[in-house]
This record gives C-alpha cells, structure tokens and sequence, in this order.
C-alpha cells in the first residue's frame, strides 16, 4: 500500500495552508479529491479495490499451500478504553470514570471466558494514553498468568488516520500528522504468523511503558516482557521528505521479515493478541485488514469497551468476527464516549 501523490486543486488543501499544502505534496500524503471544493489525502492501495492483495504483509514468498499447512491462526481482539473524563486537556487528568472501570472489568471476564478455552501464546498490547492503560491494567487481573504484557506503545495513541469521507472539513494535516504513526502500528500488529520462528520479530520496537500504567487504578500488573532497543514511529520532518517514500516497506518498526526457508509445521496452532487502544485507530485498523477503503472510518461507531476481533490465517486470509460487539455490557453501561445507550 502507498500514499500516491497527485495535484493540489487551487494550489493548497482547503482549511491548509499553503505551506502544509507543499509538504503534502512533498510526502506523497495528497490527492485530489473528485470534489472541487476541496483536496484530501487519500489512500491508494497496490491492488485496486475490490480485488484482494495476497502480499499484504509482504508475506507470501513461500506460497499459500505452504503457509497453510505451517503457520499459526492470528487472533487479534481490539477492545476500545472505557469511558473516561473528558473534561480535561492533560491527560494524566483523563481517567476512566466509575462506569469507565466498571466496563473495563466486565470486558475482563468476558476476555477470560474466551481464554479459557484457547491455546497458545497470549499478547497484551496498550497505548501509552493514561485511559487505555488504565483499562488495560483492569483487564489484565482477568487475564491468565501466562500472558505477555507488551511495553506500552505511543504508535497505538489516537489520532486522525484517513480524511474521513463523506466530511465537509478537511483534515489534512491532522492525517498527516497521525496517518504514518497510525498505518505503521498497523504493519506491526497486522501480519500471517509463520509460527515459532515468528516469536522473535512480535516486541514491538517501541519504548517501555511509563510507571503511571501500574498505579492509576490500584491494579497489580505483572513485570511486562522485556522491549527491544526502541525505534521512533516517523518524525514530522521524515514525513515530509520527499526522498522518504510512505511505502509500507519505509515504515520504522515494520515487520517485514521473511524466512529464507519455507516455514516448518508450528507446534501451536493459534496466537492471540489483545489490543487496547482507541476507537479511531480500531475502525482504521479494521478497514485495512480487510483491505476496504481506510477513508470510511468515522462511518462505524466503536463503544467504550466494545470488542472488534480479527482473524488472520497463516495463507493471509482475513476475517473480521467481531465488530464494535458490546453483548458483554449492560443498556446501562453501554456509551459512546460520554453519551449514554444508542439514542443520541
């Protein structure tokens, strides 16, 4: 997938200036809308829309019989925080309100249920944001022993990661801003599994999570897995050089390696990764695993707490099981950020 670069109508992106507008240009993150009041970043994928791209992941050099018969299934929940207080700009002052920790504990068992009866390793993903660590600090009490607690990753952090379409505001720089970051979490989490030669390339390439995600709730969490030596998602200035290319293969952090034999049987059939992070970055998320056009994110509604699973099977097939599921919440516990239930 690449971010392909055409003309900027009237020589700037609406609401942009005509600054930004030239970085667009220069990163490859705009294209001309077929609208003329107005030009947005739009992603083009290599396959055309709707045929499916079999090397996605760029993991597909021993063929799908191979993979088929060798890798392990991918299972992959997106669980978005709990309700939190919004009334604060800092965000060490945007914690999860009563209800907020009280769904979180109710996706715990729900969790729990559905890992009772699963095999193989279990990964627990967070953003460094203080209310998806808070509701992962709550969820992972429900969780089993065995599980690896991942090192907080700022790339998982919300954000604008497509122009929204239909909008009639332009977010071009926003989408430039957090599109990169966004798209190459995406690369890290979203890929077939080769199976234990896998093992090695799954720590994320990002710093340890801050010690405020042990004690904003009181919950105790177990030591997380040790981090590799830390990669930065994309800087503003790498994003707008027009010599680095947006191409998922430019990504830092990417997991694009591919083992020079073809893969032998696993000795474990599944692998599941449970991420919590944001309702922007879970719709976009869900968008590009099934290679459907990213720019129809804000399209979909995620609830606090809500659960989107993804399948991955090891020939590169995806799935998607779950989407923004809430049947483990009550009416009364159910929200949308700060709205209550269905009706508003």
């Amino acid at each position: 997938m690449a971010w392909r670069a055409r003309k900027l109508l009237r020589g700037t992106c609406a609401g942009v200036s005509a600054v930004m507008a030239t970085r667009l240009v220069q990163s490859g993150l705009c294209e001309a809308s077929s609208s003329p009041e107005m030009s947005t970043p739009i992603f083009t994928p290599n396959v055309p829309y709707p045929y499916w791209d079999s090397q996605w992941d760029l993991r597909n050099a021993h063929g799908v019989s191979q993979a088929r018969s060798a890798g392990r299934t991918r299972h992959i929940f997106l669980i978005r925080h709990g309700q939190y207080d919004e009334t604060h700009r800092d965000d060490k002052l945007r914690v999860l309100t009563q209800l907020g920790r009280e769904q979180a504990m109710l996706t715990g068992e729900r969790l729990s249920a559905i890992l009772e009866h699963s095999s193989g390793p279990v990964r627990l993903h967070t953003s460094t944001l203080t209310r998806a660590l808070e509701t992962t600090s709550i969820i992972e009490n429900y969780l089993p022993d065995s599980i690896v607690r991942m090192p907080a990753n700022p790339a998982l952090a919300e954000g604008y990661p497509a122009q929204p379409l239909p909008s009639r505001t332009n977010h071009a720089a926003k989408v430039l801003r957090d599109g990169p970051r966004i798209e190459g979490a995406f690369k890290e989490l979203f890929h077939r599994s080769y199976g234990d030669d896998d093992d090695a390339t799954d720590t994320p390439s990002t710093a340890a999570a801050p010690a405020a995600e042990t004690t904003t709730t009181g919950a105790t969490t177990r030591p997380e897995a040790p981090a590799t030596a830390p990669t930065a998602p994309p800087s503003a200035s790498t994003q707008v050089d027009a010599s680095q290319s947006i191409a998922p293969e430019k990504y830092q952090g990417m997991n694009t390696a591919v083992p020079s034999t073809p893969p032998e049987r696993s000795t474990e059939l599944h692998e599941y990764d449970i991420v919590v992070c944001h309702a922007n970055v879970i719709r976009y998320f869900a968008l590009r695993a099934l290679q459907l056009p990213p720019e129809a994110w804000l399209r979909m509604a995620t609830f606090n707490c809500s659960l989107t699973y993804i399948l991955i099977r090891p020939n590169g097939n995806v799935s998607i099981r779950l989407l923004g599921d809430v049947g483990h919440l009550p009416m009364a516990k159910t929200t949308f950020s700060m709205h209550a239930g269905f009706e508003w």
